[in-house]
């Protein structure tokens, strides 16, 4: 496969150019990418943010116990 997208340095490049924050999380939450516009909102670093959970961003822990059950049920 070829083409503009295939490489991921070309796409993050894109994706730093988008003034909001852009996360992609895996199954578990954990950030798997994270833009430069994510940096900007946050006020974390994208490397603070590789690897973590998303629970850091949101202000009220019970919000992120009841946006997993919502969103990643299993079964």
């Amino acid at each position: 496969m070829s083409g503009p997208y295939t490489d991921a340095a070309a796409l993050r490049a894109v994706l730093d150019t988008i003034p909001d924050a852009v996360f992609v999380a895996d199954l578990e939450r954990r950030v798997r990418f994270a833009n430069r516009g994510a940096e900007r909102v946050f006020g974390h670093t994208v490397e603070e943010l590789g690897g973590s959970t998303l629970r850091r961003l949101y202000a009220d822990p019970d919000d992120w116990d009841r946006q997993g059950e919502l969103r990643y049920r299993r079964g």
